[in-house]
């Protein structure tokens, strides 16, 4: 059972890792351009709202290979 969690924990700590990077990657060139409107280009906008779900599910996935670990300690 503890070396099942322990793996368990690793594959998530990998996941949250990956999605961390995905979540820090550069905006597209051309992200920053202003509209006449005022509105920031739709590269930027999915790029901000594709990076903010990768931030949220890294959290996610971050916080599950804590619990994990800790149920590591209590399964001795």
């Amino acid at each position: 059972m503890r070396l099942t969690l322990q793996l368990l924990s690793v594959v998530m700590s990998l996941v949250s890792a990956w999605l961390w990077w995905r979540a820090s990657r550069q905006p597209p060139p051309t992200s920053f351009e202003v509209r006449h409107t005022g509105e920031l280009d739709q590269g930027f906008q999915g790029w901000a709202r594709s990076s903010a779900r990768a931030n949220s599910w890294a959290a996610r996935c971050t916080a599950l290979a804590v619990v994990l670990q800790a149920m590591t300690k209590v399964c001795r």
